[in-house]
């Protein structure tokens, strides 16, 4: 795959991804390949979906993520849709706070 002369990623045969946590990767990867993950890093789950642009994981976390939207969370989710494209998200928490 990382066939360039003098890559590290090709010298060693593996890559180093170190701005996503092990175990939110390891849902990410959980999900690419059977289209289920556990709920339990939803939000920290999106963020890695909209960095590796993974469209279908970026919806079904919006979706989990809109069952818990709340007066408490409306607030952190909304940045959260703004700022990593989850328009879904995003037109459900402005909803809610409108209500």
């Amino acid at each position: 795959m990382f066939t360039t002369a003098g890559m590290t990623e090709a010298r060693n045969s593996e890559v180093k991804i170190e701005d996503v946590p092990r175990a939110v990767f390891a849902d990410l990867l959980r999900f690419v390949y059977t289209g289920r993950c556990p709920v339990d890093n939803l939000q920290p789950l999106a963020v890695a979906a909209d960095k590796y642009d993974l469209g279908p994981l970026r919806a079904w976390c919006e979706r989990k993520l809109s069952k818990s939207v709340a007066a408490d969370t409306a607030g952190s989710l909304l940045v959260l849709a703004d700022v990593h494209r989850l328009s879904a998200l995003k037109a459900y928490v402005l909803d809610f706070t409108v209500e």
